[in-house]
This record gives structure tokens, sequence and C-alpha cells, in this order.
């Protein structure tokens, strides 16, 4: 039987960007994503070990020990995909030597965005689209290109392999945005007696971010705030709670004022 390549027929959607790419590495819209150089039409599926995987790191504490044994996790992704070699990459129309160019070289700082969307094949939708759109859900790494393997055997493969090493953000399967990221602030209640608590809550394009939100007061004599949005009622005067959307370049914030009687 003749070997065939099957193609990810749009589903799978497997991209690299340069440095700078994202305003935001949590909150993507889709025209930066869309502005990525694409690999999936390249890529040999086979051979795909792009994610996160987890790794452990234990204590080793003694039986009688009288503390807790407590065990951490790191974080980890990147991983390695395989892309076919152009036949001319002088021709830049070639979809091979596109993605060549972007990766032929090591120790390069970017991004890689990864979405498996599944939606070809279902009623209303292309034959095969590579396209970002608002609301789909997209896994975003910050990595670097490191080694470089080859390919060639007789008449057959003729592929190289790249490694993606993480290199300090890693979005797991976030949603696409139609536009850049707008917080929007508000309290439970902008007047209370000391004592009382209030509750602020932090929504990110009209979605529900408050746990996602750097919380800071301009006076916590006035009123403190918790990392998770809880406002308590400290003494008199007036507080300004501001909340903070992390890794926003530039910063993307709003704020509350708070009473206290």
């Amino acid at each position: 039987m003749v070997d065939t390549r099957l193609k990810s027929m749009g589903n799978v959607r497997f991209r690299f960007y340069q440095d700078g790419a994202f305003a935001n590495l949590r909150w993507p819209t889709a025209t930066e994503l869309n502005a990525g150089q694409e690999l999936e039409q390249v890529t040999l599926w086979d051979n795909f070990e792009v994610g996160a995987q987890a790794s452990d790191t234990a204590d080793a504490v003694p039986i009688a020990a009288k503390a807790n044994v407590v065990r951490r996790a790191a974080a980890n992704y990147g991983g390695t995909a395989s892309f076919w070699y152009p036949g001319y990459r002088a021709d830049l129309t070639n979809a091979a030597a596109l993605v060549y160019g972007a990766l032929k070289d090591i120790h390069v700082s970017g991004y890689i965005a990864v979405s498996v969307d599944g939606e070809i094949g279902e009623a209303g939708q292309p034959a095969a689209d590579f396209s970002f759109a608002a609301g789909d859900y997209v896994t975003v790494m910050k990595v670097v290109t490191d080694e470089w393997d080859d390919m060639i055997v007789g008449e057959d493969p003729f592929y190289y392999t790249r490694n993606f090493l993480k290199a300090g953000g890693f979005a797991p399967y976030t949603v696409a945005s139609a536009a850049a990221p707008v917080l929007e602030v508000t309290a439970s209640a902008a007047t209370g007696a000391s004592g009382s608590l209030l509750f602020a809550t932090g929504e990110v394009n009209g979605r529900d971010w408050t746990r996602g939100v750097q919380w800071t007061t301009s006076d916590a004599a006035v009123a403190t705030v918790s990392s998770t949005g809880v406002i308590t009622l400290v003494g008199a005067g007036t507080a300004t709670i501001t909340g903070t959307l992390p890794g926003s370049n530039p910063t993307v914030s709003d704020t509350a004022a708070i009473t206290v009687t």
C-alpha cells in the first residue's frame, strides 16, 4: 500500500510567532493569533509532541519527621515537532519554505500556539480553516527554539525536527478574544461601616476574571483587599481599590472607590 500523507484538515492549528507578538499572553486576540506563521500544513503529525508535561519533585523526609511531607509540582511545557523540507527554498509562496525560514535558526525566542477544535466536519464549517476566531480555545507557550535534527533516509523521509524549550510563559487552553482585554472593576457597594466586608469583581471582556486579577488598595488603614477581591473595611475614610490584569502591556487596570463610615 502506498503511504498517504494525512493532513490535520483544519482541526489542529499550530503556529509560530516572533517575540512581542502578544500584548497579553493570557488574552490573545484573534488578530494576533492569525498573524503567526502557519506550521500545520507542513507538520509530520506522527512525530508531533508539543504541549504540557507534568514533572514532580518530592522532599525526602524521614519517617519520624514531625512536619508534613510536601510534594511540589513543577509545570513544564514545550516539546518537539517535525516539518517537511521545502523543495525550493527561494519560493516564498511555498508553505514549507516559509516555515523553514521561520525556524532555521536555533536559540530564537518566540511563541507557539496550538488549538484543537474539532470543528471541521460540522454543518456549516469550511472544508479546511486554518484561521483563529474569537471564542476559539488555544494554548500559547513562550518558547526558545533549540536542537535541529535531520532525517534523510533514501528517497522516503526528508524532514527536520525542532525542539521547543519553555521560556517563561504558558497560557493553557485560554480563549481567543475579539479585541484587546478591557478590565472592568466593580464593588458590591460603594460605602460601608468599619468592620464589614465588601467584594470586588473583575470582568475582562465580559468574562468574570476576579481570581485572575491582582488587587491593591490605596490606603490599608481605610480598607484592605485580599488576592480574591474580598474588601475589609478598617477605618473611616476613602480608599481606592485597583485591579490589574497580570502580564498586560500596556497595563490594563480599573478602580473602584470605597467610602468607610
